[in-house]
């Protein structure tokens, strides 16, 4: 049957795709049985559960990529995905060394712990939608990918028996772009929901919460003694951070940094760029914790409509400088700035009255013990039309990549119809991820 298929997409005119259907009662039970032959513009549709090990070397192009889909079902407000328990000798559980490859409407998990990651990536054009990555030893990687990668509308949960939690993403592509938008990070249980070596980040409208050490950390190009040459034009990395909650929460990791940016050792000393982070929550659950820490060298740090919320604890931080790593690549952002300290500027963040590390650079911060959300105990962190929040927020400058001021609001899950929250827009904007309950 497989090959007969084949044949099919053979004779097919220039241009058209074939869709192939796995799964138990199909002609081919597992995505592994028709990974060979795709072609561009190729959809498999995945009907039901398998366990696999999947190799995916074919690409796509930019307009015809290879869609690997689940077909999905809603039960009770939860979108239900066919799982694809990944097994086999090989460490990876699906492999994609090709082009233009989605993943979307998986249930993605291991059998056992010879698998070490879920997913990795080395093609360019890589997205990953409506996808469920959990109880992996570690999630997806990406240490050398060609090319941009989008992930949205996906969750991520109880990863991180490894060391580098749900995903682990690095390009040498210079320029090349990382967007996370619309996830759900929760109950990590190693490293981090996030660690990023892309030259372009942008971070937005995702639910972080109960993070096992940081929830995110942006450092540069390869570290571990293998720094890509300064002339390689990566850096100057510039990340954009806009309209995220990050709840601290209570994981087993010791209580790092809610956001560590820039550096990570002498090899790895700083994306000297950018960092750009407007409109979003962090809520503080663990004594003496940092919002936002910097290592090594970072050109400007940005802080925009923030709110920094102390829930239950105290002896907390908005910012700490970290450390600094001697190396020529350091010596020669201090010759070229004429110091190595990042430019910090902002306007109108939030910060609980007990919160310290507020940078003297910050104009017009708001300081209180209550921002009067909808229900706290609950999650829901509108504000009341009464809130400080509520029309609080300043003009922001454009980000690196995207815009700053948000369009739309994050969610504590995946919404079962895949569309975003629409953020109501009135000027100006509340502080924080979401705006203001209307005025009844």
């Amino acid at each position: 049957m497989l090959a007969a298929a084949a044949t099919v997409v053979l004779c097919a005119p220039l241009g058209h795709s074939a869709t192939w259907r796995v799964g138990p009662g199909e002609a081919n039970a597992k995505v592994s049985d028709v990974a060979g032959s795709l072609e561009p513009g190729d959809v498999v549709e995945v009907t039901g559960d398998s366990e696999d090990c999947i190799e995916l070397s074919r690409s796509g192009y930019f307009d015809r990529p290879i869609t690997i889909r689940g077909i999905t079902t809603v039960e009770n407000g939860r979108i239900v995905r066919p799982r694809i328990t990944l097994s086999g000798d090989p460490s990876v559980g699906i492999s994609v060394t090709g082009d233009y490859v989605v993943l979307e409407g998986l249930d993605l998990t291991i059998a056992d712990e010879t698998v070490r990651y879920a997913v990795r990536l080395e093609g360019a054009g890589f997205q990953m939608r409506n996808c469920r990555v959990h109880h992996c030893r570690e999630g997806v990687m990406a240490w050398a990918a060609r090319g941009d990668a989008l992930f949205e509308f996906c969750e991520f949960d109880s990863n991180g028996a490894g060391a580098r939690g749900s995903l682990y993403l690095a390009s040498n592509a210079p320029g090349a772009k990382l967007t996370i938008q619309h996830c759900w990070f929760h109950d990590d249980m190693g490293g981090f929901f996030l660690k990023s070596r892309y030259p372009r980040n942008i971070i937005r409208y995702n639910w972080f919460e109960n993070q096992f050490h940081s929830a995110m950390k942006f450092i540069n190009e390869y570290g571990q003694g293998r720094p890509t040459p300064a002339e390689s034009g990566m850096r100057p990395m510039h990340s954009d951070i806009v309209g995220n909650v990050f709840i601290q929460g209570s994981g087993p990791g010791a209580p790092y940094d809610i956001l560590q940016l820039g550096g990570e050792e002498p090899a790895s000393a700083g994306t000297e760029g950018d960092f750009n982070i407007a409109h979003n929550l962090f809520v503080f659950t663990r004594g003496d914790a940092v919002g936002v820490r910097v290592h090594g060298n970072v050109d400007n740090l940005r802080l925009y409509n923030n709110a920094f919320l102390e829930y239950g604890v105290a002896g907390c931080r908005v910012y700490e400088r970290g450390a600094v790593f001697e190396s020529p690549a350091t010596e020669a952002f201090k010759r070229r700035r004429g110091t190595g300290e990042p430019t910090i500027t902002g306007e109108n963040n939030w910060v609980s009255t007990r919160t310290s590390g507020i940078p003297p650079e910050l104009t017009g911060t708001l300081t209180g013990v209550n921002p009067l959300f909808v229900d706290l105990v609950n999650f829901d962190f509108r504000p009341r039309p009464l809130s400080q929040l509520a029309g609080a927020g300043a003009p922001v400058p454009s980000g690196a990549a995207v815009e700053l001021a948000p369009e739309f609001e994050p969610r504590q899950g995946i919404p079962a119809n895949l569309e975003p929250s629409v953020r109501r827009q009135v000027a100006p904007q509340a502080v924080g991820p979401f705006e203001a309950v209307a005025t009844p």
